[in-house]
């Protein structure tokens, strides 16, 4: 398995939306500057995920 490894058996917390990807790539480009990218990138909305990486948190 790819991704940042751990030894949680449960992981809950944000999760980024679709335009935040847009946004760093776009800082990493140049054309947003870092102003604007952590303007870009300013809570909007509470989106929490729940992500069960054991058998033990499954059971």
């Amino acid at each position: 398995m790819g991704g940042i490894q751990h030894e949680y058996d449960i992981v809950i917390g944000p999760v980024a939306d679709d335009n935040t990807m847009r946004t760093v790539a776009l800082n990493v480009e140049g054309i947003y500057d870092e102003d604007m990218a952590m303007k870009q990138l300013e809570f909007t909305k509470s989106n929490n995920q729940v992500s069960l990486h054991t058998v033990k948190a499954i059971s």
